[in-house]
Parts: C-alpha cells; sequence; structure tokens
C-alpha cells in the first residue's frame, strides 16, 4: 500500500480571522473555503468579544472580508 503523504491537496478549510473595528470593538470572523465556492461567511459567522456591535457593522464586516478575500 502506498499513501502519498508529502502531496495532500486542501480542498476545503475552516479559518477564524480575529479583527477589529475602528472604535476598539473586537471580533472573530469564522469562514469557510473551498475550491468550489471561494471563501464563505455571514453575519452569523462573525462572533464579538465583548461589546457587541451592530447589525450594520456586522455586515459591513463580512462584505470588506468577503471583498478582501474573493477579489
Amino acid at each position: 500500500m502506498f499513501i502519498d503523504y508529502e502531496s495532500p491537496k486542501t480542498t476545503s478549510k475552516t479559518v477564524w480571522f480575529n479583527g477589529e473595528t475602528e472604535d476598539g470593538k473586537k471580533f472573530t470572523i469564522v469562514s469557510n473555503w473551498d475550491e468550489w465556492d471561494d471563501w464563505t461567511a455571514n453575519s452569523s459567522d462573525l462572533m464579538w468579544d465583548g461589546e457587541e456591535g451592530t447589525e450594520e457593522e456586522s455586515q459591513e464586516i463580512i462584505h470588506e472580508f468577503l471583498n478582501e478575500m474573493n477579489g
């Protein structure tokens, strides 16, 4: 039997991205990537650390994230 451990292929992954708003509110985006859809995230994938932001702030953060990651 042979298993090629030297050349694995990543087809999907989940990554946590930490961030902070201009006014100091900290958050984490939990985003998924796969080779078919690129990066995906929505406001329910954003977790606030401490002081919560508004739904508008959450949507703005996710919009900026997706624009940056999926170009």
